[in-house]
């Protein structure tokens, strides 16, 4: 008699469980922002199946955050900036405007720039605007369709 076929489970690698993980990450990674910065920062609510909350950069003296998502091996970043001082947002040099184009979300006006990264067919998006005295930065190199499903995403707590 043989025995009864056991079903493990590797809960650590566990697809769905590490998605969990990631959520619950990120939630605590927007609660500190708030927690440090006495706001609740615009939030993204909704993002591609493959972009996953890595990390989070708090300065609590500079009164900036950055949270660091991974879509297809690429940085997203978000750039939240308390400080009321002008930030300068990088991207590089080499990379050129391409478009550049308005988008209202929730009564917010969000700058968006599309750019041609150098010698490559690969393109990469930012988003800028400001809310309650908060500036916001948003940038990667991710579909236009899929960027644009974040932006129509983007949850203000109004």
């Amino acid at each position: 008699m043989g025995r009864e076929p056991k079903e493990d489970y590797d809960w650590i690698n566990d697809p769905f469980d590490e998605k969990k993980i990631a959520e619950e990450r990120e939630e605590e990674a927007y609660q500190k922002i708030k927690d440090a910065f006495g706001v609740d920062p615009v939030r993204i609510a909704a993002r591609p199946h493959q972009m996953r909350f890595a990390k989070l950069d708090l300065d609590q003296n500079l009164q900036t955050a950055e949270i660091y998502y991974q879509y297809n091996g690429e940085n997203i970043v978000y750039f939240v900036n308390a400080s009321y001082t002008n930030a300068s947002w990088g991207v590089d040099a080499e990379d050129y405007v391409t478009d550049s184009y308005n988008e209202e979300r929730s009564g917010q006006m969000i700058k968006i720039q599309e750019y041609q990264i150098a010698d490559t067919e690969l393109k990469r998006y930012s988003a800028s605007y400001t809310f309650n005295g908060v500036e916001y930065f948003l940038i990667g190199t991710i579909s236009k369709a899929d960027f644009e499903l974040i932006i129509e995403n983007l949850h203000f707590n109004l």
